[in-house]
């Protein structure tokens, strides 16, 4: 998506998402930051879709 409809008069764009943290070893952690629904979403899923890339 361009931001063409920021300007120096608006150049907030708002939007919401969320920080999922899980474990991937004894003493490492990712965080994930994203858009994606948690009720769509549970933090497993977004490991596994991480995970693919």
């Amino acid at each position: 998506m361009r931001f063409d409809f920021m300007s120096k008069e608006n150049p907030w764009y708002e939007f919401h998402c969320r920080v999922v943290r899980f474990k991937i070893t004894d003493d490492t952690y990712e965080s994930i930051i994203t858009n994606l629904d948690k009720d769509e979403f549970t933090i497993n899923d977004i490991k596994d879709l991480y995970c693919k890339h």
